[in-house]
């Protein structure tokens, strides 16, 4: 399954979302709606970190 993930710079939170953030804990790598399951979430975060 291929999940496209689009980047954008962003200047307020919309209401529903929320942020993932790296292993530190201090910058965000994800934004995410709400409704994102949270498995749908960390097989995104497992593909990104492998292609790094």
């Amino acid at each position: 399954m291929r999940i496209a993930i689009t980047v954008e710079r962003v200047h307020s939170i919309p209401r529903g979302v929320k942020m993932v953030l790296d292993r530190s804990g201090e910058r965000p790598i994800l934004w995410v709606h709400t409704d994102v399951p949270e498995a749908i979430v960390r097989r995104v975060l497992d593909a990104v970190q492998a292609e790094q």
